[in-house]
């Protein structure tokens, strides 16, 4: 089940995310190895209503991400046009795992919740960054 980040979760979705760099960095991987996400970033998406959790049996988080409905500032200064989506779109931002479900299908799950929000909403784009 997905729902919406709540402040009394917010030291799970750190140990989560803290999973997920060491996960990167024994992969060779430098993403997310500077201290990003932080606990000031998951807490702004807590308190901008972006945050959600995947959990499990009994509600606990085991995965987390940033859905945002909003658009991207950052998106609007891409100068070639073929990465620009003209509508309305949902981007995912901070997607991780507890390194106990990797390959559960967490990831997925919370991907498919996002692209529901989006179709709910009429929303034809995607976005995901990636390192």
């Amino acid at each position: 089940m997905i729902r919406k980040a709540q402040h009394s979760d917010i030291d799970t979705v750190m140990t989560i995310v803290a999973s997920a760099q060491r996960a990167l960095a024994e992969l060779g991987i430098d993403q997310w190895q500077d201290g990003y996400p932080s606990r000031a970033a998951i807490e702004a998406d807590v308190n901008a209503d972006v945050g959600y959790v995947a959990v499990d049996t009994h509600n606990r988080p085991i995965g987390y991400a940033a859905i945002v409905l909003t658009g991207e500032e950052a998106y609007k200064q891409i100068a070639d046009e073929r990465w620009n989506t003209p509508n309305d779109y949902v981007v995912v931002h901070r997607l991780c795992v507890d390194g106990k479900c990797r390959r559960d299908g967490i990831a997925t799950t919370i991907m498919r919740y996002a692209a529901d929000v989006a179709r709910q909403k009429g929303y034809r784009g995607f976005r995901i960054d990636t390192h």
